[in-house]
């Protein structure tokens, strides 16, 4: 995967080791342009690294350039999926979305 994939609001699958599956509600939420210590200055990481919130808004974490490919994937979305949703009267995401259509082809809206 090469870097530069993701972007800050983009949907994604992320692996979350702790549950031992893809969660399916992930969102990138920061993507570094330089190499930066995040985490209040404890956590170094290199330009490219992404950090993503994901089952429901509950669990964040950075990934490195080089673990991108293992640890979140574009978006796939199915009827009734519960997703987050950027509100932009808000300014912020909504964690209380639900998918009610997939498209398998582009759209007119």
């Amino acid at each position: 995967m090469a870097e530069g994939r993701f972007g800050v609001g983009d949907p994604v699958n992320v692996l979350s080791r702790a549950k031992g599956r893809w969660m399916r509600d992930g969102v990138v939420v920061s993507v570094l342009a330089e190499d930066a210590f995040v985490e209040d200055g404890t956590l170094r990481m290199p330009a490219g690294a992404c950090k993503v919130q994901y089952d429901r808004n509950r669990c964040a974490k950075w990934i490195p350039p080089i673990s991108l490919e293992a640890e979140i994937r574009p978006a796939d979305f199915e009827k009734d999926d519960a997703v987050s949703v950027f509100c932009r009267s808000m300014g912020r995401w909504v964690a209380d979305g639900v998918v009610l259509d997939v498209w398998t082809c582009p759209q007119a809206l």
